[in-house]
Order: C-alpha cells, then structure tokens, then sequence
C-alpha cells in the first residue's frame, strides 16, 4: 500500500469507525483503492489520486479529449467517472460488495484541485473531494486518542503528532 493509501486507511478508521478493504484487483489493469462500511453501514467508494510533483497534484476538470499525456489524464474528474466510478468492470466488483444503484459515496482523495470549479463539477457527478492534507491533520489531532494497539504505521502517526502538538504546527479546526 502507497504511503498515501495508508493515510486515507488511517483516516476511515478513525475519523468514520470503518472497515475497510483497498487495492481490489480486477481484469483489465483494474483497481478499486478502498471500499469501506462505517459502524452506521454507510458505504464509501474512495479513490486517491495524489502526487507530490506540483506539475501533477491538482485534480482538473478538464475534458479528457483535450489531454494528451497519460499522467495529467489521470488527474482529471472524467477519468474518474469514467475510469473509477463509472467502468462497467468496477460496478460488477461493487456489486459483489453490495455496492448498488449508488448506496454509497464516491470519494477522490487529492492533495489539490486547480480551482473550485473543479469541486462544483465533482458534486454534479455525485462525487465529494476529500484533501490529503485535511486527513492529515485530523489523524494528527486525534490518533494519541487512540487506545488499542495498532500497527506501526499509526504509532509514526502518534509521535508525529505528540511532536506537532508540542510545537504548536497543528491546525485548530478539528
């Protein structure tokens, strides 16, 4: 699992109580990243898309016809829909899951979009646009409240976060 894919993990596990099951392999070079069922049974559809490059870290929503490169297609909200969400492939998987007629949410976690044009198309497509930084800074805040043993990775988590809390780095919205 990617370093990014562990943090939305941590993320569902915490802040919505979720199981969780990601990196669904299907035919065709398929993948679902995540599906997850909270403890209230809501379902969620959660796809990432993240890169540390400036050049590919904001999300677009520009027509995939107009894009040439295959790295910058995958930023855009119509690969999603119609690679992601959409693909007749990935709405079989789904179903298998009980994943029907859209009783659930479809999530794509980003680091950025390229303006908020881009958030206003995603909820016209049924789709809410989660921010890597604003699941990070939820898992700072809260993971020390955490009290069952947990794997490595959360523990970096909670030292990270002791420090960040000790020199005053975290956000207060939480």
């Amino acid at each position: 699992m990617e370093p990014s894919e562990r943090i939305i993990d941590v993320y569902l596990k915490t802040k919505l109580n979720a199981f969780t099951i990601s990196n669904i392999k299907l035919q065709n070079n398929k993948e679902i990243d995540f599906i997850a069922i909270d403890v209230n049974g809501l379902k969620y559809h959660v796809e990432s898309s993240i890169s540390i490059s400036s050049h590919f870290s904001k999300l677009t929503n520009i027509p995939l016809n107009q894009i040439n490169d295959k790295a910058n297609r995958r930023r855009s909200l119509e690969f999603f829909q119609k690679e992601k969400f959409y693909h007749p492939i990935v709405i079989k998987k789904l179903k298998e899951f009980n994943f029907i007629n859209d009783n659930y949410k479809k999530i794509i976690v980003t680091w950025s979009v390229k303006d908020d044009s881009v958030i206003e198309a995603a909820a016209k497509m049924g789709v809410e646009i989660w921010f890597l930084k604003d699941l990070l800074n939820y898992i700072f805040q809260n993971i020390s409240k955490i009290e069952q043993y947990v794997p490595d990775e959360e523990r970096l988590f909670q030292l990270i976060s002791r420090w960040l809390k000790e020199e005053n780095l975290l956000k207060k919205n939480f």
